[in-house]
């Protein structure tokens, strides 16, 4: 047996009279009132959704509703959202078990679920005249033992489903077992430590998510409980979801008002650009064009008051200095004083003839300073005022 074996207690609830259990003991329920039944259930269900078709399946099956039964998903080692078999009780069998358990009660589980379970391998085990039955990892059941034998047969004759490599009987003889698994040369074995042979993993309890099938768990009595709380707040509910839909229309109002106020006041706008700054042409870029005919007013405004762009006034000077091979050093406009340019040039007669140069240009020098320098290649430093003459304005 496993560890999992040595550690778990099982009681059983239908038993003979019994003293006080163990803290932490699993009580078990006789498997032929709560089988482990097949559903064809699709893999996209999942939730609430996944057992309301189990259940459809049942009563058309079977004709039960969930007032008569009781179903336990069975999860086993797969996902929950893809569990395809549930244990079924009836609702009166299932309070009746609840009221018969112990305090310190881990979980109720049908007794084919106490077997320890191993992938290819059948698990069967003694109990009065019962024969409990686990089948892999994901199946068992409990039943008479002719009745047992006869389910087990009809099992292997199945085509879709895989014989085992081995069954392991946990009590026995059993000689009625034998022809059944001769005739599918199925190797029966009294020992766990046979399997290792067989090359069949040991078997292990409770280790396959069997202890998520806890019968004592009424899953329809905790949703009524659930409703029975949430009922006090179904009122409050209601009016917040009235206060909200009555918010959400009023900021609707008030986003359709901006957004009508908004295309109100970019006709404005458009209306005003034409009129004033972009007569013609498509309006692409409204500030930008609007920019560029203030910039071209502001010129106009500047050439009839007897004053050049100084970005022009600039070009012209850096022309005439192009011309006679002279850098400035210094070369600032200043929104009062104008255009002011500070140069190193050989002589005074390099002063001169940039002057007249100049001059030639249109644009008048007035001398603010000019001295000899020592100090490095030497020559004459001087500082110019430039401003156009007043006869060359707009020519």
């Amino acid at each position: 047996m496993s560890r999992a074996a040595e550690k778990a207690v099982f009681v059983h609830l239908e038993g003979a009279a019994r003293g006080a259990p163990p803290a932490g003991h699993i009580a078990l329920v006789p498997g032929a009132d709560a089988p482990l039944l097949a559903l064809q259930l699709p893999p996209g269900l999942q939730g609430v959704a996944r057992e309301q078709v189990a259940w459809r399946q049942l009563q058309d099956q079977l004709g039960l509703t969930p007032q008569q039964a009781e179903m336990r998903p069975y999860i086993g080692i797969n996902k929950a959202a893809g569990w395809t078999r549930g244990v079924v009780a009836a609702a009166d069998q299932m309070r009746r078990w609840r009221q018969m358990l112990d305090p310190g009660c881990r979980a109720l589980l049908p007794d084919y679920l106490a077997l320890p379970a191993a992938e290819d391998l059948w698990v069967l085990s003694w109990r009065g005249d019962t024969l409990q039955v686990r089948l892999g990892l994901a199946d068992g059941f409990s039943a008479e033992v002719d009745l047992a034998l006869l389910m087990l047969s009809q099992r292997l004759v199945q085509a879709d489903q895989a014989p085992p490599k081995a069954v392991l009987l946990l009590e026995g003889p059993l000689p009625e077992l034998d022809p059944v698994l001769a005739e599918h040369e199925i190797a029966l074995v009294h020992k766990v430590s046979a399997l290792k042979e067989l090359d069949i993993a040991a078997p292990v309890v409770l280790g396959h998510g069997e202890l998520a099938v806890d019968l004592r768990i009424d899953a329809r009595a905790a949703r009524r409980q659930l409703r029975r709380q949430l009922l006090p707040w179904a009122a409050a509910l209601l009016a917040g979801s009235v206060m909200l839909g009555l918010w959400a229309v009023g900021e609707g109002l008030k986003t359709r008002q901006l957004q009508r106020d908004r295309a109100a006041l970019q006709g404005n706008v458009e209306r005003l650009v034409r009129d004033l700054f972009v007569p013609s042409g498509p309006l692409l870029d409204v500030r930008l064009q609007v920019s560029r005919a203030l910039a071209a007013r502001q010129a106009e405004v500047t050439a009839g008051a007897g004053r050049v762009s100084p970005l022009l006034l600039i070009g012209q000077v850096a022309d005439v200095m192009v011309g006679l091979g002279v850098q400035p050093e210094v070369l600032e406009y200043r929104q009062i004083e104008g255009l002011l340019l500070e140069l190193r040039l050989v002589d005074f007669a390099a002063l001169d003839q940039l002057i007249m140069a100049l001059d030639r240009a249109g644009i008048l020098a007035e001398q603010r300073a000019a001295r000899v320098v020592e100090d490095g290649p030497g020559g004459v430093r001087a500082a110019l005022h430039l401003t156009v003459k007043q006869g060359e304005v707009g020519q």
